[in-house]
Parts: C-alpha cells; structure tokens; sequence
C-alpha cells in the first residue's frame, strides 16, 4: 500500500509462484485471526487508506473494512433483536440466528460425506470468520511474539 501511495503501479505478475504448507489441526482459524488481526494494524498505521490519496479506497474499505465491521453488526442486530418486544416475529427471528449457530456446532458431528454438511459448513466456516474478526483486535494488546509463534517446516511438513 505504500508503494501505491507513493505514485507507484501495483499490478499483478501472473508467473509469480506461492507456496502455501497445509495447515494443522486448528490452524485455519489461527491464520484468518492473525489475517484479520494484520488488517487491523494496516487501517491504523495507514491512516490516508480512508483519504482521497488512495485510489483503490472504495475497493479496499467495501471490501477488507466490511470483514472487519460485519460481526459487531451482527452483534448489534442480535442484541436489536432480543430488545424488541416479545412477538412472533421477534421469536422467529431469534430462532433463525439460533439455528445458525445450532448448524455451525453441528457441523463437527456431521459425518464428512453427509449431504447436511452442505448446509453445516458454510454456517461454521461463516460464524469461524466472523469470531476470528471480533478477536482480531488483540493485536493492539497481546505482544506480537506471544500471538505468532514462528512456523517451522521440515521436509515439506509443518511442525511447530
């Protein structure tokens, strides 16, 4: 991003190579916390994202900012929706959010090759991502050594 701010092209070299080690156990949800957590620390350390110097500023905050907003929007409509009067809407509404969260905890007894696990995995990898932002913001708090202990790989495996 600073070379965009400093009048640079950023453009995409399509022979670039990546390489990518599978993740262990529990590992998925560490890595999009500590995506999310980086996010954090860009809006902070670079404060002209929001100003007109940036021209990508529509595509970077609708699209990298939305990650960062959307599971305190909701939270707020959980907590809009419990504060409602007690009706049938507002019942059906909360039995809605719950069954989302019933599918995303089921999603770990659903047999692997089940068809139910089209409608479970979605729901828990939605709800990971959203908890995985809400707690992005220990960046600010927990010491950088401390939250990303260093990946070690040998022989092409990963080993902590």
């Amino acid at each position: 991003m600073e070379a965009l701010f400093r009048g640079y092209r950023v453009i995409v070299e399509p022979k670039a190579v990546a390489f990518d080690y599978p993740n262990i156990e529990g590992g998925e949800f560490r890595r999009k916390l500590r995506t999310l957590g980086g996010l954090w620390q860009v809006h902070v350390r670079l404060p002209q994202l929001f100003t007109r110097a940036n021209r990508m500023r529509f595509h970077f905050l609708s699209h990298k900012s939305s990650r960062l907003a959307l599971p305190w929007g909701i939270l707020l409509i959980l907590a809009g929706t419990m504060a409602l009067d007690s009706t049938l809407v507002r019942n059906l509404l909360l039995w809605d959010e719950l069954l989302l969260l019933l599918l995303a905890l089921g999603d770990y007894l659903v047999p692997k090759r089940s068809p139910l696990k089209r409608i479970t995995s979605p729901a828990r990898s939605f709800l990971a991502m959203n908890a995985a932002s809400l707690l992005a913001v220990i960046v600010f708090v927990v010491p950088a050594r401390r939250l990303w202990p260093p990946t070690r790989v040998i022989l092409g495996k990963q080993n902590r």
